[in-house]
């Protein structure tokens, strides 16, 4: 969310315009502090963070004539006024580079299924993706679904090890996520030679973590930077705009061919 922000604040910025941050404690909440920031703040628009519920915000929304972007497609069918990432390319890259290590038993810890009201499955289809390929076996218990932080991270990974003790590489959703996955691999007994681990966003701090890891890279800067210049061309122009999808990539860092244990 920081990159998302950062991104969006340089754009907007350089625009003549102010960011203000408003972070609702309760999702229910979250209609009403929209509502308040248009009103009474003098407020151009709004750019939305996706969560459940939002398509009614939405709806509200254009129903009252507030300009608004979303950070992602949040129901099905919308056309306009969205930043989205596409997960697929990222993670069918990853799956793939390290099939070609001789990685076969690969996890995935999952985003998870109820983040968004519209819901992807776009890394999960990448990964799966490439082992059908590879002529790999997709083994539904080698997923399991997340919610991005440290915690799940940590405790998914010790669960997939101990239901597949043969696991040698991991491919994560988020890089909270994936700092969990190393805390249990070292907390087992193990270490990343041993189970090869693929971080999901490639943030700042990932990219100075030694050993270095490989990582999808999710382009959450850019994601930002583009949604503070939608909203501010809808503002300048008073009209909604055509969304755009940007695809993640992969880098690959310090990785080796697979480990028998």
């Amino acid at each position: 969310m920081m990159e998302q922000l950062r991104g969006t604040h340089d754009y907007v910025s350089t625009a003549g315009f102010e960011l203000i941050i408003s972070a609702p404690v309760h999702k229910k909440d979250a209609l009403q502090e929209a509502l308040r920031l248009t009103q009474n703040r003098n407020v151009d628009g709004v750019i939305l963070y996706p969560s459940f519920g939002i398509d009614q915000i939405i709806k509200d929304f254009q129903t009252k004539n507030l300009r608004y972007v979303t950070l992602g497609i949040c129901y099905d069918q919308q056309k306009n006024n969205f930043v989205e990432v596409d997960q697929t390319p990222g993670s069918y890259l990853a799956t793939k580079y390290l099939i070609s290590l001789g990685h076969r038993r690969i996890g995935l810890l999952n985003k998870p299924y109820s983040f968004f009201m519209f819901n992807r499955d776009d890394l999960l289809n990448g990964y799966t993706s490439a082992l059908q390929e590879a002529g790999i076996e997709v083994q539904p218990s080698l997923v399991r679904e997340g919610d991005f932080t440290f915690e799940e991270g940590y405790e998914k990974t010790k669960s997939l090890i101990a239901e597949h003790p043969d696991l040698t590489a991991v491919i994560c959703a988020s890089d909270p996520m994936t700092y969990g996955t190393i805390r249990a691999i070292q907390d087992l007994g193990l270490n990343i030679n041993d189970i090869q681990v693929v971080a999901g966003d490639n943030l700042p701090l990932t990219q100075k973590l030694f050993p270095q890891l490989s990582s999808i890279t999710n382009p959450s800067y850019e994601q930002g930077r583009q949604a503070g210049k939608m909203i501010v061309a809808i503002v300048n122009e008073g009209r909604e705009l055509s969304g755009i999808t940007l695809n993640t990539e992969f880098v690959v860092r310090n990785m080796r061919p697979v480990v028998k244990r």
